[in-house]
């Protein structure tokens, strides 16, 4: 049994550069970060006890979990905008689990790279933030110290579902503070007492709508601005949306952050990246590659329709997985070389592989076929008991079928299946 990757994010970055007394100016190239392009400490020699050098721990060095650093100069993220710090804001991936400490211990095909981890949540509202979340792994904002702040939209409800209620005492207490970019209001249908809401500049709501345009080409397509709060100085907010996000959309998750009152933001946009491995030998490699997986953003399972977005082989065959990808209207089978492009990215700028440049090698009959795009209806209307957990339940999902998992179906007693099986017998 192959040992499951761990969950992790890969993540598109939109930018906006504020221009005083204009509108904001869109970036048009999009950067793409993850755990491989973030930046890592080489370690350093000290002397030993008998005078020998001694290397310092890995996991001292570049188990930050830090993506990636927002910021007016050196930063792997640069905003040339006066509001914007040298050293702005960082994000950051972090979780309760790390799997490797050194370099000793990393998967054969890095050979021995140097790359980041996840860093350890530190705050009561990081740990449990990265209880409650699905995946166990969080992303979060941290001030640096800003002069003139940062600021991060506010999805309330996602904020009450994940924050115990608390007394309002405390907002109160802070209600008059102010801050440079406008008045606070306290919004009691919020638990987190501790939001400090922020009247957006018009740079910042232009930016915003930029931003929430799809093709980031239109400021027109917003009915209403989102709500931001600011972060407090040198303080960290976990970006909920990337974590928590359940809701089926036709966007993937997302969210907004503001560096500034002039119209300076960056998007972050939570893009999928799940593989389905098909026949790779040795098993040895296939394990390689899976313990790899988080440093690109990735995962592996059982061919999903809903989620699987790439199917990985050495050749091509009209087998089952082959032609449940096809019939889920994905074409993106690809080589191991596919997922080595990703892992070779060290920078957020480095232009990703082109899925067309790894095909498996060979033809199959697949080849043959005109393909639309589109999901597979041949069996829907259907729904099929499906005995075993194999590549017969997605297969016939893939084409549209309601599928009946017997294998989990209750076992206590014969008489607990009978009334399970009556009962599903009606439903179908």
């Amino acid at each position: 049994h192959l040992i499951k990757s761990l969950p992790a994010m890969f993540l598109r970055i939109d930018k906006v550069i504020g221009v005083p007394n204009s509108p904001p100016t869109p970036s048009n190239d999009s950067l793409h970060a993850c755990l491989a392009t973030a930046a890592t400490v080489e370690p350093e020699e000290v002397a030993g006890e008998e005078g020998g050098p001694t290397v310092i721990p890995d996991d001292t060095l570049n188990a930050s979990g830090e993506l990636f650093v927002v910021g007016r100069k050196n930063a792997a993220v640069t905003i040339d905008d006066k509001c914007v710090s040298r050293k702005h804001a960082s994000i950051h991936l972090l979780s309760k689990t790390n799997p490797f400490s050194t370099t000793s211990s990393l998967p054969e095909i890095l050979h021995g790279r140097l790359i980041m981890e996840y860093g350890t949540p530190s705050t009561p509202e990081e740990i449990a933030a990265c209880d409650s979340s699905p995946s166990g792994v969080i992303c979060v904002l941290r001030d640096l110290g800003s002069k003139f702040g940062t600021f991060v939209q506010v999805d309330e409800d996602l904020i009450n579902a994940t924050t115990p209620r608390t007394s309002n005492t405390d907002g109160a207490a802070k209600e008059g503070s102010g801050d440079e970019t406008g008045d606070e209001t306290d919004d009691e249908g919020v638990n987190n007492t501790s939001i400090n809401y922020a009247t957006l500049s018009d740079g910042q709501v232009q930016a915003v709508r930029l931003l929430c345009d799809n093709n980031k080409g239109s400021s027109s397509s917003l009915a209403t601005t989102p709500k931001f709060q600011k972060v407090e100085p040198n303080k960290s907010v976990t970006l909920l949306p990337l974590s928590h996000s359940t809701t089926a959309t036709s966007s993937p998750p997302h969210t907004i952050i503001l560096f500034g009152a002039v119209g300076s933001a960056i998007r972050l946009t939570l893009l999928p990246l799940q593989f389905t491995f098909s026949s790779i030998t040795p098993k040895s490699t296939l394990q390689s590659y899976i313990d790899s997986l988080h440093y690109i953003g990735a995962s592996h399972n059982q061919w999903d329709v809903n989620q699987s977005t790439h199917l990985v082989a050495l050749e091509k065959k009209a087998n089952a997985k082959a032609i449940t990808a096809w019939a889920s209207g994905r074409k993106s089978v690809v080589t191991l070389g596919y997922i080595d492009g990703l892992l070779g990215r060290k920078e957020l700028g480095d232009v990703l592989p082109r899925e067309e440049d790894y095909p498996p090698k060979g033809t199959s009959q697949l080849d043959s076929l005109s393909y639309s795009g589109d999901h597979s209806r041949a069996l829907q209307g259907y729904c099929i008991a499906v005995m075993m957990e194999d590549d017969n339940g997605p297969l016939a999902q893939s084409a549209g079928a309601k599928i009946l998992k017997v294998y989990n179906a209750p076992d206590s007693s014969q008489s607990d299946f009978d009334n399970w099986w009556n009962t599903q017998q009606q439903n179908a």
